[in-house]
């Protein structure tokens, strides 16, 4: 498997993973602009797209409760999870190394999950 199957592998595993939450959350950052290219009325650019070692996600304060949480639907998609911060519950949630790709899921309401 090369290196872009394998960012492909990974990137629809995280989608996979946020499929409940599809229409509350919004993709930002380097994933955007590389899916941005994909869309029928993006002007073609000579160039390749900006590339991150990461997938952001802008999460509301409110996600509708589902039966699986985030956090369990990311760890059953073979996400491991690391803290970050010095804070407990931590600021961000990284879910990482499947392939190369590291999660940050902004203003994710997780202090539930970790009380």
């Amino acid at each position: 498997m090369n290196e872009r199957d394998r960012e492909l592998e990974a990137f629809s595993k995280f989608i996979g993973a946020l499929e409940p939450w599809l229409g509350e959350v919004v993709l930002i950052g380097g994933w955007a602009h590389r899916l941005y290219r994909h869309h029928p009325l993006a002007r073609r650019l000579a160039y390749l797209p900006l590339i991150t070692l990461d997938g952001d996600v802008a999460v509301p304060p409110k996600l509708k409760a589902r039966e699986l949480s985030v956090r369990k639907r990311l760890l059953d998609a073979g996400f491991v999870e690391e803290f970050v911060g010095e804070d407990w519950p931590p600021a961000t949630l990284v879910a990482s190394k499947i392939g190369w790709m590291v999660i940050n899921l902004r203003n994710c309401p997780i202090k539930q999950q970790f009380s």
